[in-house]
């Protein structure tokens, strides 16, 4: 079932990063400072934004509270992402499978997936035959909820899905040029919100994570981005490194209608766009 366009802006975009196992306990992130030391990315500082600056939605503290909660059984909030556990934030795989599998057909292509936690679109692009894959949450505890969705059996050492708590702003764990395709619903969104009422650090964070994916990504390689809160934020971020992209889709200005079925973009609640790394 579809989420409303109103609830989706309130709460998903508002999302960074992740998937897991329920047999391992990743490493927990500083709640404060997020240093990163690399020669390959960005070098800089991370902070989150303070609780009175209108930023919860990037406090790591928060999707940690959240998803400890979803944890639970049953949920016990009345906000989607702690009142279950699994929640999908703008479409579902089902949804978004004619138009990403029309602009990546090759099921052995690795795939990027930031931003899960208790998303499951990651455990079923999986399921579908997307089983090169990586991917990542901001909070320990979302990497935690989306290793129990992926199962023991998906996250096998070899040919399983590999996931671990990362920043989408640094992600120097990752080798350049090594995915073909980066799968995110909602994660430069938050990566945008992070930056809280200042909006140059807020631009500089997307910057940042959009610079992330280019060097991550092989030539040719896309980057499938469902936006809704911050959707003119990514547009910008991608067309600041306009030598870097082509835009291939953008749902805002032209409709998409797949051209194997016949699929419609009116049917995802969010704005799909479409970056192929030159």
């Amino acid at each position: 079932m579809m989420m409303p366009i109103s609830l989706l802006l309130s709460w998903k975009t508002f999302f960074m990063l992740g998937p897991a196992t329920a047999f391992y306990t990743a490493p927990y992130i500083s709640q404060g400072k997020l240093r990163l030391s690399t020669t390959e990315t960005n070098s800089a500082e991370w902070e989150d934004p303070p609780d009175c600056d209108g930023g919860v939605y990037g406090r790591q503290e928060y999707w940690n509270n959240a998803y400890h909660l979803a944890s639970q059984v049953g949920g016990v909030s009345d906000d989607p992402v702690s009142s279950s556990p699994s929640f999908s934030w703008y479409a579902s795989w089902c949804d978004l499978a004619p138009f990403f599998t029309e602009v990546a057909p090759a099921l052995s292509v690795s795939v990027l997936v930031p931003g899960v936690g208790t998303d499951a679109v990651a455990v079923d692009m999986y399921d579908a035959g997307y089983t090169s894959m990586d991917a990542f949450d901001y909070a320990a505890e979302g990497v935690d909820a989306t290793r129990r969705l992926f199962g023991e059996t998906r996250l096998q050492p070899v040919g399983g899905a590999k996931v671990e708590v990362a920043d989408a702003r640094g992600l120097p764990q990752y080798v350049s040029g090594s995915y073909g395709a980066v799968m995110e619903k909602g994660t430069l969104d938050a990566v945008y919100l992070s930056g809280g009422k200042d909006k140059v650090k807020a631009m500089m964070y997307i910057v940042s994570a959009v610079r992330e994916m280019a060097r991550l990504l092989a030539p040719g390689g896309i980057v499938f981005s469902v936006s809704a809160a911050a959707t003119e934020s990514v547009r910008e971020a991608f067309a600041r490194e306009e030598s870097t992209w082509k835009c291939l889709k953008d749902t805002d200005e032209e409709f998409w209608i797949t051209h194997e079925d016949g699929y419609t973009s009116n049917n995802v609640d969010g704005t799909m766009m479409v970056w192929e790394k030159l």
